[in-house]
């Protein structure tokens, strides 16, 4: 059974790859007047589900921050010439959302800028969007790992309506995905991927990285930290 919840001080960071019997055995750190004992719980629930990543230690680099004018003509790194990356276009919900007959909606997510869309989306209106986001977006992985601790998947969702105020500015710095400035893309481990930003988002107790796995050719949300 997970240990009992307290008020703790302010959230810091924690690395996400430590393992997850020692993060189990000490309770998280808090942050925010505006916490209640829900909340509180949601951010005990994500560094244990952070710790549930511990798996995800070796990290191959996939892409390097870009900064605003890299892909200026002329543009040079290093003394190199930068080589412009593609900047897809911003995804709109015709293209990514595809209604049923039951009323209930396909989300396509074949690339990560997709999962941020998704999850922007999510957070824009959590109770129409959030059945067909934990159904198709968050990971089974994750949903996994909350009923074996004796919670229920919507959890998941609490925990990033929760920490609206933080994960808001991290998804709208990664908007675009691995293209977003000052963006990283790694391979943690196999079909496991971390996106990350290396922007100040100022925000107390900021969130840096978004975790997402791949099963066949969607993508899905692990946790955010």
């Amino acid at each position: 059974m997970p240990p009992p919840l307290a008020p703790h001080p302010p959230l810091a960071p924690h690395p996400p790859l430590a393992p997850l019997a020692a993060l189990a055995s000490r309770t998280p750190p808090l942050s925010g007047p505006r916490r209640s004992g829900r909340s509180r719980a949601r951010c005990w629930l994500g560094v244990l589900l952070a710790g549930a990543l511990a798996g995800c230690a070796q990290r191959r680099n996939l892409s390097e921050p870009r900064g605003p004018l890299d892909n200026l003509p002329g543009a040079t790194r290093g003394g190199q010439p930068t080589t412009p990356r593609a900047r897809p276009g911003v995804p709109t919900e015709a293209q990514l959302v595809r209604p049923r007959p039951d009323g209930t909606e396909q989300l396509l997510c074949a690339a990560p800028v997709h999962l941020i869309f998704h999850t922007r989306r999510f957070l824009s209106d959590p109770e129409r969007f959030g059945p067909d986001f934990l159904a198709q977006i968050v990971s089974d992985r994750t949903k996994s790992e909350l009923r074996a601790r004796g919670r229920p998947e919507a959890d998941a969702l609490e925990y990033l309506v929760s920490n609206a105020d933080r994960v808001g500015p991290l998804l709208a710095s990664l908007s675009a995905g691995e293209a977003s400035s000052g963006a990283i893309f790694e391979r943690t481990e196999e079909k496991t991927y971390l996106l990350r930003t290396t922007a100040r988002l100022r925000t107390d107790g900021e969130l840096t990285n978004v975790w997402m796995s791949l099963r066949g050719r969607q993508w899905e949300l692990l946790w955010i930290d």
